[in-house]
């Protein structure tokens, strides 16, 4: 768990990949939203650059999961697996990585004296390595949600199609006769 600083999100990224000034990165920020969406909920956390107090959104996570209080899995397939990425706008590691394995929990009871608020911890790895542990304060706003799958949307959408199970085309006819 990270903790020690004002800010109500930080995020760490461990890129073994990276070059060494980049392998071990420590992110802060008061971006951190929440709303329920496609029968689940949707969490977008945004982070400027190292030691930046308001610099641009450079870092981008976007979680999916059920919407049910307590620890997700990530991995595997079916509706009930939380799915989500990593967006990097800067630097050489910039690009998109997709969460592999890993968990997000979601604290069911709302942050104390912060009304409209709850806590969610993230542990996953991505595709490419990457190791991400976040915890969060982060507050219902479809707005802000909306915005992110506008200006994301492709980036759902493969997110969508993966968790959706390829129909297979031998079980159209009834019986799943060819």
């Amino acid at each position: 768990m990270i903790v020690g600083c004002a800010r109500q999100t930080r995020l760490v990224l461990e890129q073994r990949q990276a070059p060494p000034a980049q392998r071990h990165i420590e992110l802060a920020s008061q971006w951190a939203f929440e709303s329920p969406a496609d029968g689940g909920r949707e969490i977008v956390l945004h982070f400027p650059l190292p030691g930046s107090e308001n610099g641009p959104r450079d870092f981008h996570v976007f979680v999916w999961m059920p919407d049910a209080v307590g620890e997700t899995v990530i991995g595997g397939s079916g509706p009930d697996q939380a799915r989500g990425f990593l967006i990097q706008d800067v630097g050489g590691r910039k690009g998109k990585t997709e969460f592999t394995s890993g968990t997000v929990t979601l604290i069911g009871e709302r942050a104390w004296l912060r009304r409209g608020r709850r806590r969610v911890h993230l542990d996953v790895v991505c595709d490419d390595g990457t190791r991400i542990v976040s915890d969060a304060l982060v507050r219902a706003d479809s707005r802000e949600i909306s915005l992110f799958n506008t200006d994301f949307s492709s980036d759902i959408a493969v997110l969508r199609d993966e968790a959706t199970p390829a129909e297979n085309p031998t079980d159209r006819r009834p019986g799943g006769a060819p």
